[in-house]
């Protein structure tokens, strides 16, 4: 009955409140894991018989399940759960169809190739009724991978890359030498500061006034 609905409806946004806070604070792939999970398990029926799975792409890789056309107003798409990848559809055979919910913050998949993808299985009419809900669970969850991505990509700055990018960036002269004193790399300064253009496989001696 309509009371009924009422306060299923308010346990819904009581669910999707808790678990959007809880993306909010997660710093990695395993909380907002843990997050989605209970957020799915919150906001389907209590009686759902249901499947959850989270897949994050690795950092080269585009998206492998895109967002629907923008003309479908959707971010989700149902599935029939024979047609997935193999890497989540053999945990999913006890079900006919499956939710998929693209971790994309930006549409245009050329500028976003998207976190991953998260897929709920449940009976068709458990889907449909939360299926509003998940959309947004999944984009909060999109946001918290990309947050998450920069943090990581912040934390790398004594890797290599950022290495680089401040010696090609910096006005000071880096050379770097291997034990037979052979230049293996010298910063864009050393021809900028010093007018030197060390030949291939120079030594630090040919560079080197007396």
């Amino acid at each position: 009955d309509a009371m009924r609905d009422h306060h299923a409806a308010m346990a819904r946004e009581r669910a999707l409140r808790v678990a959007c806070a809880a993306l909010v604070t997660a710093t990695s792939h395993d909380e907002v894991t843990d997050a989605m999970r209970a957020g799915v398990h919150a906001l389907l029926p209590a009686t759902a018989d249901h499947a959850v799975a989270l897949r994050f792409n690795e950092a080269d890789e585009s998206a492998a399940y895109p967002l629907p056309p923008e003309a479908a107003n959707r971010r989700t798409r149902l599935a029939t759960t024979s047609m997935l990848g193999d890497d989540v559809r053999h945990e999913f055979e006890a079900f006919r169809v499956t939710l998929v919910c693209p971790l994309i913050v930006d549409r245009r998949a050329e500028r976003d190739p998207g976190a991953g993808a998260l897929f709920v299985a449940a009976d068709e009419p458990a889907l449909l009724a939360t299926q509003d809900a998940l959309e947004v669970l999944a984009a909060q969850a999109a946001l918290a991978g990309e947050r998450i991505a920069l943090t990581e990509a912040a934390n790398r700055r004594d890797s290599d890359e950022y290495l680089r990018a401040v010696v090609q960036n910096t006005t000071d002269v880096v050379v770097i030498i291997d034990e037979d004193q052979r230049i293996r790399y010298a910063s864009p300064s050393l021809q900028s500061v010093l007018d030197i253009v060390p030949p291939p496989a120079a030594t630090l001696r040919d560079i080197l006034h007396p």
